[in-house]
């Protein structure tokens, strides 16, 4: 069922407001969460332990949070389309696989052991999530933020000093660095989310995400008939910038037009590094190539993205294009 942005909108207002009344008690209703994932990927789920001025802070970043997502254009979620830093897009819990059941741990606090500080459990960090329980004990809000390497220093040939009693002294022990930024928001089933690339490193596809991709592939398989096909799919399981294309061209009527001859041309006219193979038929087709100086040739090609100026007779490689009529 399509989501209504207009009713978003409206829900998204009515959480901003609980939230920044000056009643929000974050001191009782405010918990920190992270997410530690091990070898096999499974995620563990423990809640930190903080001084009460830091439950404000971090009440105040997801109230900026909730202003910053009203004043962006809201969408429905489009594998096929990555939004703009003004945009976020939305979807309902269920359509982001395994994203209703994390969502469900992040709220459920009488389970998460306290986070004990080791290097080997900081290396192991995901994301965390900072968890608003509102009027209702049950109605959560869960405001979510990956973590990177970045969130974590004491990094090789970094020193950091800190003030204490009239002197300086070195930080040797490892510390999480928290930023005012968060990747997705959670809220009433449904998921708002502000940074695509971070959100799926943390979710990873849906289940339909990848038949969509599979579907879109085997489009591009019989148009070109594409050697090493399987790697190909894999490039674009990896990157979500290439499952975005792949599915966004595939989907364009202007797909429909194109011709193996026509795409063989282009390659010869703009020089393009694509490999030209014959199967045991005879058939010709292109070769994809998973170097990453070549990786991207095959998509970039697909997506008419080599032009030339009229003017200077100059060719290009273009990364977006408007239409002029």
């Amino acid at each position: 069922m399509a989501l209504n942005m207009i009713t978003v909108r409206d829900e998204l207002m009515a959480e901003l407001g609980k939230i920044s009344d000056g009643k929000f008690d974050a001191t009782k209703n405010l918990i920190v969460s992270v997410a530690l994932k091990d070898k096999s990927s499974k995620l563990t789920f423990e809640s930190l332990n903080l001084f009460t001025n830091l439950n404000h802070r971090f009440l105040l970043n997801c109230t900026a949070a909730l202003q910053d997502l009203l004043e962006r254009q809201l969408s429905e979620f489009d594998i096929g389309y990555i939004p703009g830093s003004e945009e976020a897009s939305c979807a309902e819990l269920s359509e982001i696989e395994k994203l209703d059941e994390i969502a469900k741990e992040l709220s459920n606090h009488a389970r998460q052991a306290v986070f004990s500080h080791t290097d080997d459990r900081l290396k192991r960090l995901s994301f965390y999530c900072v968890c608003l329980s509102l009027q209702n004990p049950d109605k959560k809000i869960l405001f979510v933020r990956s973590f990177s390497r970045k969130k974590e220093f004491f990094r090789k040939g970094v020193f950091r000093l800190a003030f204490r009693e009239g002197q300086y002294n070195a930080v040797t022990d490892k510390q999480l660095l928290f930023d005012d930024l968060f990747d997705c928001v959670i809220w009433d089933n449904k998921v708002a989310i502000m940074n695509r690339y971070n959100f799926t490193q943390m979710f990873g596809y849906s289940q339909s995400d990848e038949i969509k991709l599979k579907a879109c592939i085997a489009k591009i398989q019989h148009l070109i008939n594409l050697k090493n096909a399987d790697e190909f799919e894999r490039f674009c399981s990896n990157n979500l910038n290439a499952m975005s294309k792949a599915i966004h061209l595939t989907e364009n009527q202007r797909f429909g037009t194109l011709t193996f001859d026509c795409l063989k041309e282009q390659i010869t006219k703009h020089n393009i590094d694509i490999a030209i193979w014959q199967d045991n038929k005879g058939k010709e087709g292109f070769e994809f190539d998973s170097h990453p100086m070549r990786a991207w040739n095959i998509l970039s090609l697909l997506d008419d993205s080599h032009l030339s100026s009229e003017m200077t007779n100059q060719k290009y490689r273009v990364n977006s294009k408007l239409p002029t009529a």
